[in-house]
């Protein structure tokens, strides 16, 4: 249900934005609920509540960054289970529009949580012990961001 009230309104709707919010917390270190999300189609409506935030506008409402942050926040706790994060990245537009709140312009915390959905997104699959070897395991965080911006055309 949660999923399809993110579905219906977009970014001026408070019910879609406080939706994606209690999607994010439902889902927090619960994989089982991370993959009924996933499952009920709730990725791609986070996705078009992000673009349906930010695009082809000159001037943002509170209701706007609030959908960006919810949004993004979401994204990031999804993108913990393997499978949310194959379809967050395989959505054409998930890494543009996240990178895009990287300026700032959505506000901080629109910004920190689509910093952490891109982290995310560039993990690898599983975390190795922290040895000698670990750095031929793990993408370098600030690379993953930098070349996830400068593909988008952010910087």
């Amino acid at each position: 249900r949660l999923v399809e009230l993110v579905k219906a309104g977009g970014a001026r709707s408070q019910i879609a934005r406080h939706a994606a919010a209690t999607l994010a917390r439902v889902a927090r270190n619960q994989p089982a609920h991370i993959a009924l999300i996933r499952e009920a189609g709730g990725i791609k409506p986070l996705i078009d509540l992000i673009a349906d935030s930010i695009d082809d506008k000159w001037a943002f409402t509170e209701g706007d960054m609030q959908a960006a942050q919810h949004g993004a926040g979401a994204l990031w706790i999804l993108a913990a289970e393997q499978e949310a994060k194959q379809a967050i990245n395989d959505h054409q537009d998930a890494r543009r529009l996240l990178a895009s709140l990287l300026t700032g312009k959505m506000g901080k915390k629109a910004e920190g949580n689509a910093a952490g959905a891109l982290l995310m997104l560039g993990m690898p699959r599983s975390f190795p012990s922290w040895g000698s070897d670990a750095g031929s395991y793990m993408e370098d965080p600030v690379s993953v961001v930098t070349v996830t911006m400068e593909q988008v055309g952010v910087v």
